[in-house]
C-alpha cells in the first residue's frame, strides 16, 4: 500500500475517534499531507505525460537502429496498427532521433521508411506527380515491375520532394541524397490521385521505400547544403 493510501485510511477513521475541534485540525493535518505526498510513478515504457497505468500509445512512431549502417522508421508499435504518419510527426521523429544518437554511433547509409502509404503526403505526391507525367501513361504503367521501380524511385528522388524527406536532416551529419524503391503497388487515380482523371487511370500510390543518406561536407563560403551532399554521394 503506498503512502497515499495509507494516509488516506487514517484520515478516513481519524474524525470518529476525536473531539471536534481535534477532528477538524486533524483533518486539515491529513489534507495537507496527501497534497504532500509523492505523485505515483509512470508505468515502465509508458509515454511521457500518459496517466499513471495508460496503456501505451501503439501509434507512437520512432526509429529503430539495426546495430550497422541502416536504420528503420516504425510508424507503429506493432504490424496489427494503421498509424499514418504526418510531414511534422515525420520531421519531429527523426530530428528527435538524430540528436539522440551517441557521436560514436555507427555511420548511417540508409533509412528505411516501410511503405510509402504510411506517410499519405508522399503517397499523394507520388499519384499525383505520376498523373502529370505522360511518360507514365503512354507505357509504364502498363510495364514491369522493374520499370515500376524505377520510375517511382526517379520520382521521389525529385529536387521537390527530396528537400521535404532532408528537411529532419538539416543541421546533422547526414543528407538525403536519393530514394530506392521496391514492390511498387498501382491502384486506380480516382481512389489516390487529388486531381480529377479517368476512370480508367492507374497511378502508383505505395511501394518500400529507403532513404539513401551520405555525410555532410562542413558549409564552404560559397556552397550550399545540397552541393554538398551531392558532392559528398
Amino acid at each position: 500500500m503506498g503512502m497515499s493510501a495509507i494516509t488516506s485510511t487514517a484520515c478516513a477513521e481519524a474524525p470518529q475517534q476525536r473531539p471536534a475541534v481535534a477532528r477538524v485540525l486533524g483533518l486539515i493535518a491529513c489534507l495537507l499531507a496527501v497534497l504532500a505526498s509523492p505523485p505515483a510513478k509512470a508505468e515502465p515504457g509508458a509515454e511521457p505525460g500518459a496517466e499513471p497505468g495508460a496503456e501505451p500509445d501503439p501509434c507512437a512512431p520512432d526509429v529503430e537502429e539495426h546495430g550497422s549502417a541502416t536504420a528503420s522508421f516504425r510508424p507503429h508499435r506493432t504490424a496489427f496498427e494503421v498509424c499514418p504518419v504526418s510531414e511534422e510527426r515525420y520531421l519531429q521523429v527523426i530530428r528527435d532521433w538524430l540528436q539522440a544518437r551517441p557521436a560514436d554511433a555507427p555511420p548511417l547509409t540508409s533509412l528505411s521508411l516501410g511503405r510509402a502509404e504510411s506517410f499519405p503526403w508522399i503517397s499523394r505526391y507520388l499519384s499525383d506527380t505520376a498523373l502529370r507525367r505522360p511518360e507514365w501513361a503512354r507505357g509504364v504503367a502498363r510495364g514491369s515491375s522493374g520499370e515500376h521501380n524505377r520510375f517511382v524511385a526517379g520520382l521521389l528522388s525529385e529536387p521537390e520532394l527530396l528537400q521535404r524527406l532532408d528537411r529532419p536532416f538539416d543541421g546533422s551529419a547526414y543528407g538525403v541524397v536519393g530514394v530506392s524503391v521496391e514492390k511498387v503497388l498501382i491502384g486506380k487515380a480516382s481512389e489516390h490521385a487529388s486531381t480529377p482523371a479517368p476512370a480508367s487511370s492507374r497511378v502508383p500510390f505505395d511501394a518500400q521505400v529507403w532513404l539513401r543518406l551520405a555525410p555532410r561536407r562542413p558549409l564552404g563560403p560559397s556552397r550550399g547544403a545540397a552541393s554538398q551532399i551531392a558532392a559528398a554521394a
